[in-house]
């Protein structure tokens, strides 16, 4: 029995690699279709390696993927790009006024909160070209 899972699990990992392939042959899918794409991919992972719960909510966002809109989910994310970039402000005024106070712990935590929100924006912006 263990065989035949152990066999299964390959041949899951193998159509996987395979669609990967095939993906990278094709020209880049790009908004809900790499959504929905990545979203397969991943479902068919979980599937092979038993991971039920996981499936099951890769299902579910499956679903919801498929009623995806390529302008609303265009628009979304430039909002998060906004958003993040707002925050990005924020937190460099922040920094800027412990630095003014001069308290090197405050410092040093704004600085660290400066950079989460620069690489929220870096990672909002990457997503505006998928």
């Amino acid at each position: 029995m263990s065989r035949l899972l152990g066999l299964l699990a390959t041949a899951g990992l193998a159509l996987t690699a395979h669609l990967a392939v095939a993906a990278n042959d094709a020209a880049p899918l790009k908004g809900c279709a790499a959504k929905v794409a990545n979203i397969e991919n991943e479902l068919i992972l979980a599937k092979s390696r038993g991971q039920t719960r996981k499936a099951k909510g890769l299902e579910d966002a499956l679903s919801a993927a498929r009623k995806c809109d390529d302008q609303t989910l265009a628009a979304e994310r430039e909002k998060k790009v906004r958003d993040a970039t707002n925050k990005v402000s924020e937190r460099d005024a922040e920094l800027q006024e412990e630095i003014r106070e001069g308290k090197k712990k405050d410092i040093a935590k704004a600085r660290k909160k400066l950079a989460e929100a620069q690489s929220e924006l870096t990672a909002a912006k990457a997503e505006l070209d998928r």
